[in-house]
This record gives C-alpha cells, sequence and structure tokens, in this order.
C-alpha cells in the first residue's frame, strides 16, 4: 500500500509484524496480530512508520511529497519489505508538486515490482525510472519544463537498510539518542562546506543553502547514490527521512530527540511544529520508520543443561 502526502499538514503510522508468516497490519495503535508457536521459535520484528508534511509559513503551496509501502503478504517476493520515500519539488508554477508526486509513485510502483535479489538495484532503477518520465512529462507541457524534485528512498528488508538519494533530502539513523546522516547533501553549500569554505552552521543560513547540485527529472540522465547503512538495525533505532525545510531548521540532535519519543505521529507533528516556530521558511516533510524486536526466548533450561554436558552449548 503507498501513502502519498496532501498539501495540508497530515500524520499517519503504521505498524506491521515480521517474523516468518504472514505480518498482520493495523491501523495507527493496534497491537500486531498473534504468530501462534513462531513467537516461541524465534524474535519478531515489529515496525512503525509515521509520516506528516506542513506547506510552513512562508509557502502558498507544499511542493513536498511523500510514500510508504509495506509487504503485506509474500515479503520474499519483493526487493525489501519496506519503504520510505521524501521529495521536495522545484519548478515554476505547480511544476515542483508535479515533479515530487511523480516520483513518489514511480519509485514506490517500480520498487515493488523489482525482484526480489538486490535491493540497492531496485531503488536506484525506481529513482532513474521517475527521473525518465518527470524529464518527458516536462517536455510535453511548457508550464512544467524544468521542473525536477529531490528524491530520498529508504528500504528496509529484514533488519538490513539500503538509501537511495537524489538532492538534500536527507536519511539519517537514530540510535541511542543520537543521529546518524546516512546521505550526503547533494547541495553548493555541501560542497562548500567540504571544501572547507563554509561551516556546518554558517551552511544554515547561507543564502545559497537551497541550491541543489543533482535533481530528479531536470535532465534525461542522472547519477544515484546508493548507500547501505552497513550493520543490521538494532531494536528501537528509528529511521528518519526528512526535506530541508526540516532539517534545515534544527540540528541533528534535535531531529534524535524527538525521534526517539514514544510515539511516532507525534514525533514527526512535534518536529513541523518546532521548524515553524523557527519561522518555517520552506514546506516540511518528515517520515520515520522504527525497529522493534521481541526478545528471544530463553529456552528450555534442562535442555540448555544437556547441551553444555556435550560440549554444544546453545548453539
Amino acid at each position: 500500500m503507498c501513502r502519498r502526502s496532501s498539501p495540508r499538514t497530515g500524520a499517519h503510522a503504521n505498524r506491521t509484524l515480521t517474523g516468518g508468516a504472514p505480518r498482520a497490519r493495523g491501523s495507527p495503535g493496534a497491537r500486531p496480530a498473534s504468530e501462534g508457536n513462531l513467537a516461541l521459535t524465534r524474535p519478531r520484528i515489529r515496525v512503525i512508520t509515521a509520516a506528516a508534511t506542513d506547506v510552513g509559513r512562508r509557502r502558498s503551496g507544499n511542493e513536498d511529497s511523500y510514500a510508504s509501502w509495506a509487504a503485506e503478504n509474500d515479503a520474499a517476493a519483493h526487493a525489501g519489505d519496506h519503504l520510505l520515500v521524501v521529495c521536495d519539488g522545484m519548478g515554476g508554477s505547480n511544476a515542483g508538486e508535479v515533479a515530487s508526486r511523480m516520483a513518489a509513485d514511480t519509485v514506490v510502483r517500480e520498487f515493488t515490482a523489482a525482484p526480489p535479489a538486490d535491493t540497492a538495484q531496485a531503488l536506484s532503477h525506481a529513482i532513474q525510472v521517475a527521473n525518465q518520465e518527470i524529464w518527458e512529462h516536462s517536455r510535453s507541457q511548457q508550464d512544467l519544463n524544468g521542473m525536477g524534485t529531490t528524491c530520498t528512498a529508504v528500504a528496509l528488508k529484514g533488519d538490513q537498510v539500503m538509501v537511495a538519494h537524489v538532492g538534500d533530502s536527507r536519511a539519517y539513523l537514530v540510535r541511542a539518542h543520537r543521529a546518524r546522516q546516512i546521505t550526503s547533501d547533494h547541495s553548493l553549500v555541501a560542497q562548500l562546506v567540504a571544501r572547507n569554505q563554509l561551516s556546518p552552521e554558517e551552511a544554515r543560513s547561507d543564502p545559497r543553502r537551497n541550491v541543489v547540485t543533482r535533481s530528479v527529472g531536470v535532465g534525461p540522465e542522472i547519477e544515484v547514490d546508493v548507500v547501505s547503512v552497513g550493520e543490521p538495525l538494532k531494536s528501537g533505532d528509528t529511521l528518519v527521512v526528512c526535506s530541508d525545510g526540516l532539517h534545515g531548521q534544527m540540528s541533528d540532535d534535535e531531529i534524535a530527540g524527538f525521534a526517539m519519543g514514544e510515539s511516532l505521529p507525534e514525533a514527526c507533528s512535534d518536529l513541523i511544529e518546532l521548524a515553524n516556530a523557527r519561522g518555517g521558511p520552506d514546506n516540511i516533510t518528515v517520515a520515520m520508520m522504527r525497529v522493534e524486536r521481541d526478545a528471544a526466548p530463553a529456552g528450555n533450561p534442562i535442555g540448555r543443561w544437556l547441551r553444555s554436558l556435550t560440549g554444544r552449548g546453545d548453539a
């Protein structure tokens, strides 16, 4: 199922359950369905997602879009179990909104149809297709000429995370109250910071901070960065994907503080409220995905004693 943003502020949360059996999908606040005896044999992974978007304080329209998707039945048939996409559109008239919505929808469509073997390739291909379709569409209508969008897509397969992105919408891994930025901004100020011509603090207020060096749909081809988190997610880890309307108004530590809260929908809403309180100069979008693991059962103590006698330990 794909969920897409609307121009008004909105928040939603989904909870799904993995662990070898078909996963239960619930409404906000619903508890996962029981998996019977499977819970006695291996730990389960709960995945909770939430997202929200807002026009901000200074824009007349919302050119951000987001999408979320979860494999509800045969997860093995897909390149991933869960997908979050955030896009920040640009262009005259309503072109930015068109570009971001096209990108979000196309990435979900292409990713869910991709072969299951290669998550990285599925993400990269999905954004490449979005780029081609937006480029061709922009050439068909004069008022859409030059439209483009950032695109950051986070895929979860089991406990492994893959991120593909173009532009300056970011992905973070929040763990133990610290936010680790997974993506690298494709922006002018990011280049200047890398060259030590600007400090990170100066970059936050630099008038060129909205200039991106790479975007989806502005040309017939695009280079997509694909990054692996490189380690399994731990219980309580939260992935945050956001447009620059959010990360440009606060520190990484502030993002982590909200993302560690108990309620992801509240965290999304509170982050948007803070960005607006600081001026809300741009559209604001944030999406989150949290992994929660049930503890593996300790097992039969007699069985552990017998295995210790034979030298097999707890393996």
